[in-house]
C-alpha cells in the first residue's frame, strides 16, 4: 500500500515537473513575439506621427501660401503699381493753395462776412464798423444771387471808393460803390436810394460784363447802364477790365494786388 503511494507520488511529481518545463519552454518562446509585436507597434506609431507632423507642416505651409496669394485682393494693394510697403506710408497728395482767390468775375468767394470786414478795418480804421459789417454782408449775398465773385466785388469796391473814403466825383451819400456812370463833374455818375440798391447795381454791372445777353439777372434791374455794357463787353477776370471798366491802363493789376493782400489778410 504504501509502495503504490509512493509509486504515485513519483508520478505526480514528473507530472508536474514536465508541466513546469512546458510553461517555461512556452513563456520563454512567447516573450521575443510579444516584444517583436510591441517593436513592430511602436514603429507603426512612429510612421504614423511623422506621416502626422509632414501632413500638419504641409498644411501650414499651403495655408502661408493661401495668404500670401490672396493678401492683394485688399484695395489698395490691388491698385497697380502699390506694394505692401506703400500701403503704411502717407499718400503723397498735391498741395493745394486754400488762400488763393480767384480773379475770375464768375465764381464764388471764398471770405467770410468777418474777414472782409476785418481786412477792410485794417486799411481803414475810421471807417463805420457797422457800415463795413453791413456791406461786406451784402456784396456776399448779392454776388451769390448772380453767381459773381464775392471777393473780386468787394475788392473793387474798396478800390473805386478809396476804402469808403470817397472825395472824388462820387460822394459817400449816393450809395455809388464802383463809380458806376461817373464821367466828369457834369456826370457825377447814378445815386441809389439804399446801401443794398447801390451793392446790387454793382453786382448787376459786372454780372454784365462777365455773361452773355442769354443770362437773366436773377434779382430786379437797378443798373442804370446794364443793357448797354451787356451788349458791348465781355470779360472774364479783373484783368480783362482795364480799359473797359475803366481807362486806368494798371486797373486789372491793382486790383490784382488789393486781392493779394486779402489772401494773406494783409493791409
Amino acid at each position: 500500500m504504501k509502495k503504490q503511494i509512493f509509486i504515485q507520488f513519483i508520478l505526480l511529481s514528473q507530472i508536474l515537473l514536465f508541466s513546469c518545463i512546458s510553461t517555461k519552454e512556452t513563456t520563454t518562446t512567447e516573450i521575443p513575439e510579444s516584444e517583436e509585436t510591441l517593436s513592430q507597434t511602436e514603429n507603426t506609431e512612429a510612421v504614423e506621427f511623422a506621416e502626422q507632423t509632414e501632413t500638419a507642416e504641409g498644411e501650414s505651409t499651403d495655408d502661408a501660401g493661401t495668404e500670401t496669394v490672396t493678401q492683394p485682393e485688399d484695395k489698395e494693394s490691388a491698385i497697380p503699381g502699390s506694394s505692401t510697403e506703400s500701403k503704411n506710408e502717407p499718400a503723397v497728395k498735391e498741395e493745394v493753395d486754400d488762400s488763393k482767390i480767384s480773379r475770375n468775375l464768375i465764381g464764388t468767394g471764398k471770405k467770410t462776412q468777418k474777414e472782409l470786414y476785418k481786412f477792410f478795418m485794417k486799411n481803414n480804421k475810421k471807417a463805420s464798423k457797422r457800415k463795413v459789417k453791413r456791406l461786406a454782408k451784402y456784396y456776399i449775398e448779392e454776388a451769390a444771387a448772380e453767381g459773381i465773385n464775392s471777393d473780386v466785388a468787394f475788392v473793387q469796391m474798396c478800390h473805386e471808393t478809396g476804402f469808403l473814403r470817397f472825395g472824388n466825383l462820387v460822394s459817400e451819400d449816393m450809395n455809388n460803390f464802383c463809380g458806376l456812370g461817373s464821367i466828369d463833374i457834369n456826370n457825377r455818375g447814378a445815386t441809389f436810394e439804399t446801401e443794398r440798391l447801390g451793392v446790387r447795381a454793382h453786382i448787376q454791372h459786372l454780372q454784365a460784363y462777365a455773361t452773355t445777353e442769354d443770362i437773366e439777372l436773377h434779382n430786379e434791374l437797378v443798373d442804370p447802364r446794364y443793357e448797354w455794357v451787356h451788349k458791348t463787353k465781355l470779360v472774364t477776370d479783373i484783368f480783362g477790365l482795364t480799359k473797359t471798366w475803366a481807362t486806368d491802363p494798371n486797373y486789372g493789376a491793382k486790383l490784382d494786388a488789393i486781392l493779394t493782400r486779402l489772401e494773406s489778410n494783409g493791409k
